[in-house]
């Protein structure tokens, strides 16, 4: 047995975008009661929520037209636009250690610094269809 009695009050979140390489003892019946795959930002909508929740605390410029930006990043996931936000900033900062805010300018730099994340390979993609088994607790959100 694994000895961990009666739970405890630990919670353990894990998140991983190669699920193919996750050992298998890890998920056998009673290790993890749920499997979430989140899928990327299927339409602009929700890539622009994305984008507004990442770039809640970060001056954006008037010349920034985040419809056009999230209708500009398909293919991008969640983690992708927090990266390309990331690197906005982090452009903003390079051109000026007292910018006031991050501009188009610097979206565009920080969309050649950073792609879209490839889709997932075939195989990949037959691991997530894996965890859908019945039972496998697996929610698509």
């Amino acid at each position: 047995g694994s000895g961990g009695g009666a739970g405890g009050g630990v919670a353990v979140v894990a998140a991983t975008n190669r699920p193919d390489l996750v050992d298998a003892a890890l998920l056998r019946p009673g290790r993890f009661d749920r499997l979430l795959y989140i899928p990327p930002p299927e339409n602009t909508a929700d890539r622009l929520e994305i984008l507004q929740v990442r770039l809640t605390r970060t001056p954006v410029g008037a010349d920034v037209d985040l419809r056009m930006l999230a209708a500009a990043t398909g293919g991008y996931t969640g983690a992708d636009l927090a990266a390309l936000c990331r690197e906005a900033a982090l452009a903003a900062l390079e051109e000026d250690l007292e910018s006031a805010a991050v501009s188009a300018r610097h979206f565009a730099v920080a969309a050649a610094r950073v792609p879209p994340s490839p889709a997932p390979r075939p195989e990949l993609a037959a691991t997530y269809e894996r965890f859908k088994r019945p039972g496998a607790g697996l929610t698509v959100v």
